[in-house]
């Protein structure tokens, strides 16, 4: 297994690598922004940071674009973000969240591979440990 970070890794280390790295907003045009259906952002621990470049583009996304973050509080407060902050940046945008289901056990992928997505249910309340949430404009309680 391997782990990828922009922030202190706190784990054993075998080798370091470092890569550049830039805001979204900087790496595409406008008509790039406009053509994204889904973008996926996994900074582990960094989302706040994340979104919080992202928002300008926010507005220019297509309609029925798709925001897919791993979410993980306690990484986040470790770098003084909180998940309800990040919440209240995509809310202000008008999107929702939708708790996508995700088993991090690496036994699980097996299975999930061949199962199908179960749906897609609206987050009622905050995010209290490692959670994949799918931020979309539609507003109903399960995702289609």
């Amino acid at each position: 297994m391997g782990a990828n970070s922009i922030v202190p890794y706190d784990g054993p280390i075998e080798a370091r690598h470092e890569v550049p790295a830039s805001p979204l907003a900087s790496l595409l045009n406008e008509d790039e922004v406009r053509r994204a259906r889904v973008i996926k952002i996994d900074v582990e621990g960094a989302e706040g940071k994340a979104v919080r470049g992202l928002a300008p583009l926010l507005g220019q996304l297509r309609p029925d674009a798709e925001i897919t973050v791993e979410v993980t509080p306690s990484r986040m407060a470790d770098l003084g973000d909180s998940a309800a902050e990040l919440l209240g940046t995509m809310a202000a945008a008008g999107f929702h969240p939708y708790r996508l289901p995700n088993d991090y056990s690496p036994g699980s992928y097996p299975a999930a591979i061949r199962a199908p997505l179960p749906p897609l249910r609206r987050l009622r309340g905050d995010v209290t440990e490692e959670s994949d949430l799918v931020f979309s404009r539609v507003d109903t309680d399960v995702l289609p």
